[in-house]
This record gives C-alpha cells, sequence and structure tokens, in this order.
C-alpha cells in the first residue's frame, strides 16, 4: 500500500473493489465517445486511495515521500552538527533543548541573582556558549551538550580571583588504580557530576554578563552576581575540589599523602577507593555494599548521571574481565589520524633510525607550530596504555625475578650474568620512596659504571615462563633484537681489551718483580747528566737541556 494525504483525497477518493461495470450506461453523443477504462490504470493515473486507509490528519496539507525523507535526513544531519554560532543553535530544538537544560542547572544549583550592575563593580566578564557532541566508548553520539561559560581570559587577578591551583590525577595512577583493583578481584564504576563546577561556592565578588540569546527583554543591562563557580573562571576547579575535599573528609574517606585526588576509606577490613579527575570519578570496594553507600551519598548531594561499570575514560576504551583489566585506544588514535588527515599515511618504525640526521632547512616551508604541538602532545598520550610484551612492569613490592626482568628490558647491556654483580644478586636497594616506587642501584665492576633509576608507573607480574616470555620479547622487540647483539658484542669486546691491558699489566708487574730492583746510576753518570752539551755545568734546578733565556 503506497502513502497518501488527505489534501490529496477529498473529494476524489475512489474504491478500487467498485464495479465500474454496474454504472449506468450513457447515451452516445458525436462529441463524446465513453470507453470503460481497468480499474488498475485508473488507479495508478489518480494514485487515489480510500479515504478509509489514509493513516494520519485528513486536513493536512499534502507531503511527497521525498518531502518526507529530506526532513528524516536534514534532522539526523543537524544533530551530529555542533554548532559554531548561538543563532544556528537557537534554530535547531535539540540543541535548544540542551541550552535550557543547562540554564535549569543554573537554577537548580542557585549559581547566580540578577542584579543591576553595582558602582564599584571594576569588571564584568563576558559568557559564551560552548557546544559539544557526547559519544560513547564506540565514537556514537549519545546527547547534545551546550556549556556557558566565562571568558576568564578577561579576570584580573587580585579583584576577580586569588589561589586557582587545583590537582588533577595523572595517567599513572590511573593505570595503577587499574591494576589494583585487577589484583583485588573486583571492578570499578564509574559516575558523572553534572555542571560539577556550578556546585563550588565562591570566594570572590564576581559578576558576568547575561548569556547571549537568554537576555532579560525587561533588564537587558543587568549582571549577574556569582554565588557559585562558572566553567571558565580561573578559580572553578579549585572551588569544586575543595567543596567535594570537604564532603568527601566530613564521610570519613582519607586524602592520598602522594595522590590528592585518591581517596580512601576502611571499614572492618574492607577498602573503598575512588580517583576523582575533575568532574569523572571511578570508585570500587572489596564490598559491593560501598558502591551502593557512595552512589547514594553522591546522588542525594550532586545531580549525577551514572554509568556503571568503568568502559570509557579519557580516551581509554577498558575492559575488565576475569583474566585481567585490558585497555586500548583504538578509538583515540583514530580521532587522532582524522584530525591530522594522517588516515592513509604510512607507518614507520619507532623510535627513529639512529642514523637520521635532522639539519635545518633554511628554504623549506615553515609548518604550523600550533598544530607541530597539538600532534606531539597527542602523540604522547597515546602512549599511556603501550604495555609491550617485553616490558612487563610490576606492582607492590617486585621480588627478584621481577627486577631481572626489568633490567634486561631497560638495560639490554645487562643481558650478560658475568657483568651482573656476585652475590647479592641483580639488584641493590637504594631507597624505598613509597609503597608502589623504589630507587634501585646497578653497578658494574668491570667499567666503574652505576645506573640508577626509579621505578614507577607498575604493573604486576603476570608469572609466566621464563622461555616464553624471552621468546614473546624477542618477537615484540622485532628488529631491535639485531641493536642489542650489536651492543653485546661490543660489550664483550671492551671487555676483552680491558682484561687483556689488565693482564699486560699483571705481567708487567710481576715481571719487575722477579727481576729485583734495578742498580742505581755510578758517580761518572751522574756527573755527565749534570751536564751540558758544551761541558759547562747546570745550575742548580735547571734541566740539561734547557735553554737559556
Amino acid at each position: 500500500m503506497g502513502f497518501a494525504t488527505a489534501a490529496s483525497l477529498e473529494g476524489q477518493g475512489e474504491d478500487l473493489n467498485h464495479d465500474e461495470s454496474q454504472e449506468e450506461p450513457q447515451e452516445s453523443t458525436p462529441q463524446a465517445v465513453t470507453r470503460r477504462e481497468d480499474p488498475i490504470a485508473r488507479h495508478l493515473r489518480l494514485k487515489s486511495h480510500s479515504l478509509s486507509n489514509v493513516i494520519g490528519d485528513l486536513k493536512s496539507k499534502v507531503t511527497t515521500r521525498r518531502q518526507l525523507a529530506n526532513f528524516c535526513e536534514h534532522h539526523a544531519f543537524v544533530s551530529m552538527v555542533e554548532p559554531l554560532k548561538v543563532n544556528e543553535a537557537l534554530e535547531d530544538p535539540d540543541w535548544l533543548n540542551a541550552m535550557q537544560e543547562e540554564l535549569n542547572n543554573f537554577k537548580r544549583n542557585d549559581v547566580w541573582t540578577l542584579m543591576k550592575r553595582p558602582d564599584h563593580c571594576r569588571n564584568v566578564i563576558g559568557t559564551k556558549w560552548v557546544f559539544k557532541n557526547k559519544q560513547d566508548e564506540h565514537g556514537m553520539v549519545i546527547r547534545n551538550k551546550a556549556r556557558l561559560v566565562a571568558q576568564g581570559y578577561s579576570q584580573v587577578e587580585g579583584v576577580d580571583f586569588g589561589e586557582t591551583f587545583a590537582p588533577v590525577a595523572r595517567l599513572e595512577s590511573i593505570r595503577i588504580l587499574l591494576a589494583f583493583a585487577s589484583h583485588h578481584g573486583f571492578k570499578l564504576q564509574q559516575m558523572d557530576v553534572k555542571s560539577a563546577f556550578l556546585n563550588g561556592p565562591l570566594q570572590e565578588e564576581v559578576y558576568v554578563k547575561q548569556p547571549p540569546g537568554f537576555e532579560d527583554p525587561h533588564f537587558p543591562d543587568h549582571v549577574f552576581k556569582l554565588k557559585k563557580a562558572l566553567y571558565g573562571l580561573k578559580q572553578a576547579p579549585r572551588a569544586w575540589y575543595e567543596h567535594l575535599k570537604e564532603l568527601l573528609e566530613d564521610r570519613g574517606f582519607e586524602v592520598g599523602k602522594i595522590d590528592p585526588t585518591l581517596f580512601t576509606k576502611k571499614v572492618n577490613g574492607e577498602l573503598f577507593i575512588c580517583q576523582l579527575y575533575v568532574d569523572d570519578i571511578i570508585f570500587g570496594s572489596t564490598n559491593t555494599k560501598f558502591n551502593d553507600e557512595f552512589a547514594m551519598l553522591m546522588t542525594n548531594r550532586f545531580e549525577m548521571s551514572m554509568m556503571g561499570e568503568l568502559k570509557y575514560f579519557l580516551g581509554f576504551e577498558i575492559k575488565q574481565m576475569a583474566q585481567g583489566t585490558f585497555i586500548n585506544q583504538a578509538k583515540y588514535l583514530q580521532d587522532m589520524l582524522n584530525r591530522f588527515d594522517m588516515k592513509g599515511a604510512k607507518g614507520i618504525g619507532t623510535p627513529m633510525h639512529l642514523k637520521c640526521q635532522l639539519s635545518l632547512d633554511e628554504t623549506g616551508k615553515m609548518v604550523d607550530p600550533k598544530l607541530y604541538r597539538s600532534m606531539i602532545e597527542k602523540k604522547g598520550k597515546s602512549n599511556a596504555a603501550r604495555v609491550n610484551k617485553k616490558r612487563k612492569e610490576m606492582l607492590f613490592k617486585p621480588g627478584d625475578m621481577v627486577w631481572v626482568h626489568f633490567c634486561k628490558d631497560r638495560f639490554p647491556k645487562l643481558r650478560k650474568s658475568k657483568l651482573l654483580p656476585r652475590g647479592a644478586g641483580p639488584y641493590k636497594v637504594l631507597a624505598k620512596i613509597n609503597d608502589n616506587a623504589y630507587s634501585i642501584d646497578l653497578p658494574i665492576d668491570e667499567f666503574g659504571v652505576s645506573n640508577s633509576f626509579n621505578v614507577a608507573d607498575l604493573t604486576p607480574y603476570d608469572g609466566e615462563d621464563l622461555g616464553a616470555y624471552e621468546e614473546g620479547a624477542s618477537i615484540a622487540r622485532g628488529g631491535e633484537e639485531q641493536l642489542d647483539k650489536k651492543l653485546d658484542m661490543e660489550l664483550d669486546m671492551k671487555i676483552s681489551h680491558g682484561r687483556a691491558r689488565e693482564e699486560r699489566e699483571a705481567c708487567a708487574k710481576e715481571e719487575e718483580v722477579q727481576a729485583g730492583p734495578r742498580p742505581g746510576p755510578t758517580g761518572l753518570q751522574t756527573e755527565r747528566a749534570r751536564r751540558r752539551p758544551d761541558g759547562q755545568p747546570v745550575p742548580t734546578g735547571q734541566h740539561p737541556g734547557a735553554q737559556e733565556l
């Protein structure tokens, strides 16, 4: 059954089952001749249906299939596009709803008060709308987010803000937390605080302009006095962190001594731990009851969006399984390649070849330094999830076998057992930095060289077979194995030369001992040595061959 509209059927609706043969015959005239038309052909010509088959409002305007398809395509396309201007967002219902939701959060959290600009107000900060499509771990757009931010670059230090520092969790801390949870057999959960900065009370007196597109028509010259922080303000992250820290400390949580974004709580031998990254919170416990209590605590105080099990965080795709926790950055790397138009580029070996010489190109075209720095920054972040099969790192009081593998990975020239110190094993602990980090010393007596380094960002050693470990390491390293062999050969040559030199010196000393003391010079020999070539005596303190000035 095809589509039809009410307007196209009014006054001309016909039933396909109607038999025209039952109509009264018309009289033939020379001016008109009536012929019987096939019902199907008549239907195709008129494209009409019975009114009983029409779905929808019979008084609606005509809408063809193509018009309906175009409308659906346009609607789906616009919802995927982030508008650049406020006027574009106001014309789209989805973005308009997102903007209204943001303003509702302001009202719910009692963020500001509309008032006439006071005479003592020295600076009024502007506001701006920022539009962003929120995506899931697969890159699919799940919702439209509109955020009203303050133009913090116009703030005056000492007037609009004071202290601005706020701690942020490092990627190494997050990886350690993932390893810790996997080691203790519990899964991490994730939650997000909606409009987190709107909950942090301000200590300074700050005024902002009315949001573009939502000015009060009765008081267009009024300004908003902020009671709480606004995104874009320099002190907003600190205000939010201090507010959340105070809340957690009142509930018995302890702040990490090394990482201030890590909060822990122990009750009857059970451990609860959570990590903060601005408005994103990762938490988990050895007792799932604590997870529910923490979720209830946060929901009662803030507006939360519960995301459940941790799956996607800061560019990491995380899978928590019984065998362990697996992380990758496939989506992050794909977005990076698309951004820099390198999706079809060919890969090269890393690190760069040792013989590659880079020099200044005076006549070459200058590159965009901002783009270059952005590429380097994203490339550095992409290595956060890289763990080579050879590069096994450890967590919490590593054992001897773990240290041996660690040393082999980072110092290929130390692989030969003859280079490791005899007696107490291949390492010596110098200092304990904390429960997760040690400083160790690897002395090489033959050359008097000492390699010291700190160990951090550690993950548990999986205890796999040493033979399989070395085989996998060889495969993972690829062409670097040849470089390691070359280093080993050079090291063997140095050892051989050094030992040969020591043997020659020892032999020379032994011959001197066996030969006994040499006889001293006679009186005549001494007198000849004290005279010049011309036979004159040499003055005291002057060498016989020295020339007089």
